[in-house]
């Protein structure tokens, strides 16, 4: 599974806290499929666009971002509830915090 902000970095460069798309490189050549939940286009479009509004990028700017992003060959899988309840306990073994 792929996150948004990871997906957005990738085309994002200059937010990025690391050279993601060198990342997502490496995944692909080792034939590693890029999954994602559907929640993932509405998070990484609004993102891009919260850059566009704080005059991060143009909207030009903004829109290649968005269409790089889309171009990034990520399979979208729809949640189910038993990836929600799955993902809820993998969050509790790695000892993340869940907040509302």
């Amino acid at each position: 599974m792929i996150d948004a902000s990871i997906a957005v970095w990738a085309v994002v460069p200059a937010a990025a806290q690391y050279d993601t798309l060198e990342l997502i490189r490496r995944w692909w050549a080792r034939g590693v499929q890029l999954l994602s939940p559907s929640l993932f286009l509405a998070e990484s479009t609004s993102a891009i666009r919260k850059l566009v509004h704080g005059g991060v990028f143009s909207i030009q700017e903004g829109s290649t971002a968005l269409s790089d992003l889309l171009d990034l060959n990520i399979e979208i899988i729809p949640e189910t509830a038993e990836h929600c309840r799955a993902a809820f306990h993998w969050a509790g073994e790695a000892g993340a915090e869940i907040t509302a």
